[in-house]
């Protein structure tokens, strides 16, 4: 079969349909049917999650796993994945400071201490809120620096698929306001 210039089989007896043109845009999804979520994952960085006085930020929220992560700088690294139950300051790939909301998902390292929680951050059946406050920057014999945290696990955890529902709930709560939107739009118009 001859090729056209772009690659594509030119007619032939057995394939006389119109090449179809598209453009990158065709597949955007209409704005009142869809709502933007935010996936990317942020890092609480104590040496950036300060209020304006200097204070800092500490993360509250659903330990929901652990991952292991490629650092450029660092190679394979632990990180604890936080469900926020309480507003804070993280920060985005260029450590910028960004306000986080309840129910955002936040990354911190698991530093040699903060690995103790990933046996919780991994069971399968229930997901514990914790409290992490950093304390104070410690020199370590390498060189390096590392954070001392104050960490605290609530008493009591809670089934790991109520908590899951919950955050589909959210999910689909802007989803629903929306639809209840066009809903009455549409009534009120006819």
């Amino acid at each position: 079969m001859a090729d056209t210039k772009k690659g594509v089989p030119a007619p032939n007896a057995s394939n006389t349909a119109p090449i179809p043109t598209i453009s990158a845009t065709d597949d955007m999804p209409n704005d009142s049917d869809f709502v933007k979520l935010s996936i990317t994952r942020r890092f609480f960085k104590p040496a950036f999650c300060k209020d304006k006085d200097g204070n800092q930020y500490s993360l509250r929220g659903h330990l929901m796993r652990s991952e292991i992560i490629t650092s450029p700088k660092y190679g394979p690294t632990p990180v604890l994945i936080v469900r926020l139950t309480v507003p804070t300051m993280l920060v985005d790939d260029e450590d910028n400071p960004t306000p986080a909301a309840i129910g955002d998902d936040a990354m911190i390292v698991a530093t040699d201490k903060l690995e103790k929680l990933m046996r919780f951050a991994d069971d399968p059946n229930v997901v514990g809120e914790v409290f992490i406050k950093p304390q104070r920057l410690e020199k370590l014999k390498n060189g390096h620096t590392m954070w001392v945290y104050d960490v605290r696990m609530g008493k009591m955890p809670r089934p790991r698929g109520e908590v899951e529902a919950e955050m589909i709930a959210g999910f689909s709560t802007p989803l629903l306001d929306a639809a209840d939107k066009a809903a009455s739009a549409a009534a009120s118009s006819s």
